[in-house]
């Protein structure tokens, strides 16, 4: 038989779930997009492999954003052309983080500026999500700034309909936004891998959905393959729902088929591809639509930023680009260089900043941006300021290697200056504080100050906290806090590990037990293996010696028996030992002891 056609037949195996599709058009591509709709905000926090989200939500993007913005303004009010409500949107806020802290590093450079554009803040905070904008409004993550901020459902694929919304009911008669934000948000929408052949023909990446082999699917689902399928093909978006927990069991078949470029819009951009010949790039049509349409919103002297990651080079080929696996989310990176051309075609400045970071892009769109407003952008955005940013932080970190703890506190300090807001850095100091200076009352406080910028998606500031108190002596306070981690992510290991530490220490030697082995369950990545199973036998160590205890204990008490003869036998029971020759090789003791007889308990 030919190797090929064994290949061949190995394949035709498998279960068929849904057939060729373009990717925007699949199966996989829409699982991605409900598992936000389904989750909320706990498909940042919950899990191990959760959605990553700190980068754009530590506090630092939102600082820099702030003080884009200041200088906007300043310049406005310059030119005696600030209006009195100052219209920020936001579009697909998620957990809300970058908002809120936004928010708190405007108020901050306002009052020590004394300007009063904070009061003037009115911000529009969009997502597609029902789920994801009533968890913000549960979790009061806009607490502190709640009557200057408007949550309003817009879908950033199909965001004509959310923004007249906003024109009806938040913007004034003749409103504009000052600035537009759009976070990991572009990347969501949808987009076509295609392939430029010499002579000019354009094929499309198709994507096929089959049921990965091996799986045992009574495992993981009630659901029949063929059931399956049939949800996958349904009409009905709940049908399809269903299967959001079914994905890792799904596996991708992929193609590229001839294309006409007529079916995607903005395609007058893509005949300047064709000098790429044999190359493939990712055409980001979803994004094009959505940013014409916030556009219409933009006031002529605001900005949109831009903060996503893609490619940059035009002449880099994309090859190899399907699309990437957040958790149960489906993405795709943003091809810049035409999303640039898109935006020059319709006028529109775009820039860039001194130097792109290393795991975000940044870019300004706006008409006609004042160029203060654009030098603090390049400058804010650029690589320097991060790397500036970054650098005690990583100085701290090899100072903890070498075991210099006064000049690792001191680079925290240093970090801290600069990231005020990054409630990350604080619960890495809080760590340092509680575990190598052993000054547990200042890594509860500090644990307490980031867990005052993000309450709701991070355990990992509750375990740290209950890590402190714990160490205080707090224990119920400590028990508290790491159920509180387990509210905000039900699959976290560290908090369970944690709890059996808190159980032994009250000496619920079962319910710590539990912990461990539900710990042991829930550790997906085998992070804590190690750690629990060391847990465990603690546990049975301190189980096996309270048995032991018990029955020295008993042996205490029943150790003076009446012999025959009269003469008491001291009996130990643990060895099964007695003083009797005969009955004294570890055998049970019986005796007919008279009733007239005095038993003496010895205690």
């Amino acid at each position: 038989m030919v190797p090929t056609d064994i290949l061949s037949s190995a394949q035709s195996g498998r279960f068929l779930i849904e057939g060729f599709q373009p990717l925007a058009d699949s199966l996989e591509w829409e699982l991605g997009q409900l598992y936000f709709a389904e989750r909320g905000s706990r498909a940042f926090a919950s899990g191990q492999d959760h959605v990553p989200f700190e980068i754009n939500n530590n506090g630092f993007l939102s600082q820099i954003a702030a003080e884009t913005l200041y200088v906007s303004l300043v310049e406005a009010e310059r030119a005696s052309q600030l209006e009195d409500i100052v219209y920020i949107i936001e579009l697909g806020i998620g957990c809300g983080l970058f908002a809120r802290l936004f928010l708190d590093a405007f108020r901050d450079i306002c009052r020590v500026s004394g300007k009063d554009y904070y009061d003037r803040i009115h911000y529009i905070a969009t997502d597609k999500s029902e789920r994801m904008l009533a968890d913000v409004k549960q979790n009061a993550v806009f607490q502190q700034h709640e009557d200057l901020v408007s949550v309003v459902q817009v879908d950033a694929q199909y965001p004509q309909d959310g923004l007249k919304r906003i024109r009806k009911k938040v913007l004034s008669e003749n409103g504009f936004a000052r600035a537009i934000f759009a976070n990991y948000i572009l990347d969501c929408l949808p987009a076509a891998v295609l392939e430029v052949e010499h002579d000019g023909q354009v094929k499309q990446l198709y994507v096929a959905t089959y049921l990965a082999r091996g799986v045992k699917l009574d495992e993981h689902t009630d659901l029949t393959a063929e059931e399956i399928a049939v949800c996958a093909s349904s009409d009905n978006v709940e049908e399809r729902r269903r299967l959001i927990d079914l994905y890792p069991l799904f596996a991708l078949e992929y193609e590229y088929r001839t294309e006409t470029t007529t079916r995607f819009p903005f395609v007058d951009l893509i005949p300047g591809y064709v000098a790429y010949a044999d190359r493939h790039f990712v055409h980001n049509y979803g994004a094009m639509t959505c940013l014409e349409q916030l556009t219409e919103l933009l006031h002529k002297n605001g900005f949109m930023i831009i903060n996503d990651y893609g490619q940059t080079n035009p002449k880099e080929s994309a090859e190899g680009v399907t699309h990437q696996k957040f958790s149960g989310s489906s993405a795709i990176g943003l091809n810049f260089s035409l999303l640039k051309a898109f935006c020059e075609s319709r006028c529109l400045q775009w820039v860039e900043p001194d130097g792109d970071n290393e795991h975000l892009i940044s870019r300004l769109v706006g008409a006609e941006v004042n160029p203060e407003t654009i030098a603090a952008f390049r400058k804010n955005f650029g690589k320097c300021r991060q790397d500036q940013s970054n650098k005690p932080v990583m100085s701290a970190r090899k100072a903890r290697e070498c075991v210099m703890t006064e000049n690792a506190l001191e680079q925290y300090s240093a970090a801290l200056e600069l990231q005020p807001y990054n409630w990350s850095v604080m619960c890495e100091v809080a760590q340092f504080l509680i575990f190598e200076m052993r000054n547990f009352q200042a890594g509860v406080d500090m644990a307490l100050a980031g867990l005052a910028l993000n309450g709701s998606c991070s355990a990992e500031l509750w375990n740290v906290l209950g890590d402190g108190l714990f160490c205080l002596e707090r224990i119920g306070e400590a028990r508290d806090a790491f159920l509180r981690a387990l509210e905000v992510d039900p699959d976290d290991t560290r908090a369970r590990f944690n709890m059996a530490d808190y159980f032994i220490s009250i000496n619920d030697l079962v319910s710590a037990m539990k912990a461990v082995v539900d710990g042991l369950l829930h550790d997906r990545w085998c992070e804590y293996r190690e750690r629990l199973l060391q847990k465990q036998a603690e546990i049975l160590g301190r189980i096996a010696a309270r048995h032991e205890m018990e029955v020295r204990f008993l042996a205490g008490r029943v150790n003076r028996r009446i012999a025959a003869d009269g003469m008491p036998i001291t009996t130990d029971a643990k060895l099964g030992n007695s003083n009797d020759p005969v009955n004294g090789q570890g055998r049970a003791l019986k005796y007919d002891v008279p009733t007239s007889a005095t038993v003496h308990i010895l205690r």
